[in-house]
């Protein structure tokens, strides 16, 4: 295998790999959109225990 044939084998390896890592960073970037744009609900904290309980404390 020359050189040339070397280097044209690796690029055709390289280009087999761009789509899903194409796909995945996509999907993620999308994800993240959709939290950033999304109303999530306050979490109130029902409990009337003071911070310095435990639940592990009888």
């Amino acid at each position: 295998m020359t050189a040339a044939d070397r280097v044209q084998a690796l690029a055709k390896e390289v280009e087999t790999l761009i789509p899903p890592y194409f796909i995945l960073g996509t999907l993620l970037v999308l994800i993240a959109v959709i939290f950033t744009f999304t109303k999530l609900p306050k979490i109130q904290n029902s409990s009337t225990k003071s911070a310095s309980q435990s639940i592990f404390m009888h």
